[in-house]
């Protein structure tokens, strides 16, 4: 099936801003969605095409497209892509795994092997980092 009317108009006029802006955030996906937004959005292919490589339906990727676009603007990845540079250590690798590539605490505290407890703990110091520089940025731009 075509791209609905939306989502033709969107890709007629998007500009090289916004694929510099898709492929920098696309950066903190896991490969498996990174490879995707690559080959829908960067290299121009279809996803009649990307869905006969991969043995899915046209529909499911477009479906998969969208919830990571979706995903990629959301407030928390957004915050914790700020946050990345300023963190360390386990911050960061929960901030990349939790927060931009979107697993749940147990799932990322299972590869990662910290025990979920800890995770938990981590997740909540990351979340408490974000909610501070939100603060921040707003005071900077109200000021």
């Amino acid at each position: 099936m075509a791209l609905s009317l939306k989502e033709s108009i969107a890709r007629y006029h998007k500009t090289v801003s916004d694929d510099q802006i898709i492929v920098g955030r696309s950066e903190l996906l896991d490969r498996a969605d990174r490879v995707l937004v690559r080959a829908v959005w960067i290299d121009n292919q279809s996803t009649r095409q990307v869905a006969s490589l991969v043995g899915v339906s046209p529909s499911c990727v477009r479906q998969r497209i969208r919830r990571i676009v979706k995903h990629m603007h959301s407030e928390d990845f957004l915050a914790a892509a700020r946050l990345l540079p300023e963190l360390t250590g386990r911050h960061a690798l929960v901030a990349r795994l939790h927060f931009c590539q979107g697993l749940s605490c147990r799932a990322a505290a299972d590869k990662t092997g910290i025990p979920y407890h800890e995770f938990r703990r981590l997740v909540d110091e990351v979340k408490g980092s974000m909610r501070l520089r939100r603060g921040r940025d707003a005071r900077r731009r109200g000021a």
